[in-house]
């Protein structure tokens, strides 16, 4: 197997919140929203030691009738919230209006706050024809993919409909207005 190295130096891993019932003696939650599309995916927003950790929970019920559940956890810096919103409106304009050239379906790599972040065109999230975008941490290797041989970004996803038009956009732009002022 051919080694894939990161193309930017590793941060370490924040502390894994994934399965803390206690989540409050740990870290400080700033907001959580469940998904329109999916709703068995709710989202946890939190800010883990000074960063931004979005907790991804899903539920599926098995043949047997019995639930599975499972939660993902992607790493952000704070400044996350802030960026996410311009870079989301930036990756959206016509190329005429100074937007991204015509078919790009990824933004260049920005460095937030010492983190490799760009966004990214998902034609299929979660399922065959639902568009979406994905946020992808260069930064910081995948936790359930990437191993010492071959090496996968965090990265999370969201349908468009849930960013736009089921509150999604409007929880991250509260929470960045917060981080900006201070609050968070």
């Amino acid at each position: 197997m051919t080694r894939v190295n990161p193309q930017y130096p590793q941060l370490k891993q924040l502390p894994d919140l994934t399965n803390i019932k206690d989540l409050e003696n740990y870290a400080i939650k700033l907001g959580e929203i469940q998904d329109s599309v999916n709703q068995n995916i709710k989202y946890v927003f939190v800010n883990n030691i000074n960063h931004l950790s979005i907790l991804e929970h899903r539920t599926k019920t098995l043949d047997d009738g019995s639930i599975s559940f499972r939660s993902y956890q992607t790493d952000f810096p704070l400044q996350f919230l802030a960026w996410f919103i311009e870079a989301l409106i930036d990756f959206r304009k016509a190329p005429k209006n100074g937007g991204l050239h015509s078919g790009a379906m990824v933004t260049n790599d920005q460095c937030i706050d010492g983190e490799m972040l760009c966004i990214k065109r998902a034609m299929a999230y979660d399922g065959p024809g639902i568009p979406g975008y994905s946020i992808v941490n260069r930064s910081r290797r995948n936790r359930n993919l990437s191993s010492e041989i071959i090496y996968f970004p965090q990265e999370i996803s969201f349908s468009e409909q849930f960013i736009f038009n089921s509150g999604l956009l409007k929880l991250i732009q509260d929470l960045a207005d917060k981080y900006q002022c201070g609050k968070i």
